[in-house]
C-alpha cells in the first residue's frame, strides 16, 4: 500500500547486474513526463531490484515480468508527476536535510556490507566511487524529500474513524500479513575520533604539502604522492567538473570561491584535511583537484570511545534518562534528536551486531557496550511484540495506519490523474 517506494539499499540498485530474460539493447526513452524522460535502463534497474526483493527468478514467466515492468513504469511516471507538482508548488528542501539523509544512507550501506574494507572493495568491484554514490544520492534524496513533503501535505487532514478501521479489518482480514516478532529499540552511538596528537601530526603534514604547492610544485604529482583519496589520487587528485550539492558543504564553500589556478588553504571536513586547486570554471560548474589526508583512528582513540560509552551506561544505571543522554552525546545524527529512537524493527531485520543482544534484553534494560563498524553502541529495549495474525483487539493502531494509507492512496491516485491530464505524459514502452 506504499504510495512511493524508497529503496534503502541504493548500492544494490547501482551495482546489481542480473539479466531478466532480454539481451542488452541500446538505451531508449520509455516515457516522457513534463520535461523529464524515463530511460529503459532506469526501468530495467528498478525491475531487477524489485524481482530480487520479491524473490522472482530471471527465468520465470516472461508475461509476469512484462506485467511487473509496466507496473513499475506506472509508479515511476507517478513519481515524476508528483515531483513536477512539487516543483510547481515551490516545495523547497534545505541542503542540511539532504546531507543528513545522505550520511544516514552511507552509514547504513557500510553497516550492511560489514566493514569499511568490504565497502571499498565493493565500490571498486562495481566501478563506482563514493563520489559517484554521493552525486547520485544527493539528486535522488532531494527528489525523495520533495515528494515526501508533497505527500505530507496530502496526509494532513486525513482522518480515519473507528468505524472505518473496523470496516477495513473486515474487508482485508483474510489477506493481512502475519506480523513478525518486533522490537522497539533506542541506541546511543559513540564513534572513535582521532585524538589531538593524531590531528596535530596530520595538520603538520598538510602544511608541508601546502607549502610545496604554493611554491610551484606540480599539484597533480603532489596528489599522486600524498593524497589518500582512493577515487582520485592516481588521477592526480582530479575530481572533474562538478556543481554545487555534489561535495561536502565545507569543501564546496572554499572550492567555489577560488579562481582558476588558485590553491586553497587547508580545508577540514569530516573526511580529513584537503588542499584544493581549481583548474577551470564552466557555467555553474568547476573543475578541481584536491589532496586529501585522512586521520587514522588509533587503538587509543578506540579505547577512549569505549570508555565514553561505558561511562554513559553507568549513568543510565544510576538513573540518568537514556533519551536525554542520546540527545546530548550520540554521534548518530539521524536519531540523536529523537532520543536515539530507532523505532519498531522486525527481529529478523536487526543488524547482526544487535540481534543476539536484543534477544537477551527485557523491556527497559540497556545492553553492555556493542562494537560495530560504526563505533560503540548502547541498546535499550523499549518494548517487544510477539509475531502472529493481526487482530482488531491487539493491533488497532496498526490497522488504523493501514486504513489511513489506503485513504492516502485514494487521494494520491486522484491527484495523479488530475495532474496527468494537465501536464504532458507520453508512454513509449512497447
Amino acid at each position: 500500500m506504499n504510495v512511493i517506494k524508497w529503496y534503502v539499499p541504493l548500492m544494490l540498485a547501482l551495482c546489481f547486474t542480473i539479466s531478466y530474460g532480454e539481451e542488452e539493447v541500446l538505451d531508449r526513452i520509455v516515457a516522457v513526463v513534463d520535461d523529464q524522460i524515463i530511460l529503459h535502463s532506469e526501468l530495467k534497474e528498478n525491475v531487477r531490484l524489485e524481482m530480487f526483493q520479491r524473490g522472482l527468478s530471471s527465468e520465470g514467466d516472461q508475461e509476469q515480468v512484462k506485467a511487473l515492468e509496466r507496473e513499475i513504469l506506472d509508479g515511476m511516471i507517478a513519481d515524476q508527476i508528483l515531483l513536477a507538482k512539487a516543483k510547481d508548488d515551490s516545495v523547497l528542501v534545505k541542503q542540511k536535510e539532504i546531507d543528513e539523509v545522505l550520511q544516514e544512507q552511507l552509514t547504513r550501506i557500510r553497516e550492511q556490507v560489514g566493514s569499511e574494507e568490504e565497502y571499498q572493495r565493493q565500490l571498486e568491484a562495481s566501478g563506482v566511487t563514493e563520489r559517484d554514490l554521493k552525486k547520485r544520492f544527493r539528486r535522488e534524496i532531494r527528489n525523495y524529500l520533495m515528494k515526501q513533503k508533497m505527500l505530507g501535505s496530502l496526509v494532513h487532514g486525513i482522518v480515519v474513524s473507528n468505524r472505518e478501521v473496523e470496516a477495513f479489518y473486515e474487508t482485508y482480514k483474510d489477506s493481512l500479513p502475519v506480523q513478525p516478532e518486533r522490537v522497539h529499540i533506542s541506541h546511543i552511538l559513540i564513534r572513535p575520533k582521532v585524538g589531538g596528537e593524531g590531528q596535530d601530526a596530520l595538520l603538520d603534514k598538510a602544511n608541508k604539502i601546502l607549502a610545496e604547492a604554493q611554491a610551484g610544485a606540480d599539484f597533480a604529482q603532489l596528489a599522486r604522492t600524498y593524497s589518500q583519496d582512493p577515487g582520485s589520487a592516481q588521477r592526480g587528485g582530479d575530481l572533474g567538473y562538478f556543481g554545487r550539492g555534489t561535495m561536502l558543504p565545507e569543501f564546496e564553500q572554499v572550492a567555489f570561491a577560488l579562481r582558476p589556478g588558485a590553491v586553497s588553504d587547508i580545508v577540514r571536513t569530516r573526511l580529513g584535511y584537503h588542499i584544493i586547486r581549481v583548474e577551470d570554471r564552466k557555467g555553474d560548474e568547476i573543475h578541481a583537484r584536491h589532496i586529501l589526508l585522512i586521520a587514522n583512528v588509533t587503538q587509543k582513540d578506540e579505547q577512549k570511545a569505549l570508555e565514553t560509552i561505558t561511562e554513559l551506561r553507568e549513568k543510565v544505571r544510576s538513573g540518568a534518562d537514556f533519551a536525554e543522554l542520546a540527545r546530548t552525546f550520540s554521534d548518530d545524527a539521524s536519531t540523536a534528536s529523537d532520543g536515539g529512537d530507532l523505532g519498531w524493527i522486525p527481529v529478523e531485520r536487526l543488524p547482526s551486531d544487535f540481534k543476539p543482544v536484543a534477544d537477551q534484553l527485557e523491556p527497559g534494560q540497556v545492553s553492555q557496550p556493542i562494537h560495530s563498524s560504526s563505533g560503540y553502541h548502547l541498546i535499550r529495549l523499549n518494548e517487544r511484540e510477539k509475531g502472529g495474525a493481526i487482530t482488531l483487539q491487539s493491533d488497532r493502531a496498526l490497522l488504523e495506519n493501514l486504513a489511513r494509507q489506503q485513504k492516502l492512496k485514494e487521494v494520491f491516485d486522484q491527484m495523479i490523474e488530475k495532474e496527468r491530464a494537465r501536464i504532458y505524459v507520453d508512454v513509449r514502452l512497447e
